[in-house]
């Protein structure tokens, strides 16, 4: 959070990665990816709980 100052809401990083993660799912799903390959989306998602 270098850079950023002292008053960064962690809250608030920590959802909007989880909103990219679910789109990044979707899109991954839609094109014949496998977003639950180890890595993947959902690895970064459950990594977020």
């Amino acid at each position: 959070m270098a850079g950023y100052g002292a008053d960064v809401d962690l809250d608030a990083i920590r959802a909007w990665w989880a909103v990219r993660c679910l789109l990044a799912i979707r899109w991954l799903v839609d094109n014949g990816f496998d977003a639950f390959m180890p890595g993947a989306e959902v690895d970064v998602l459950r990594s977020l709980v």
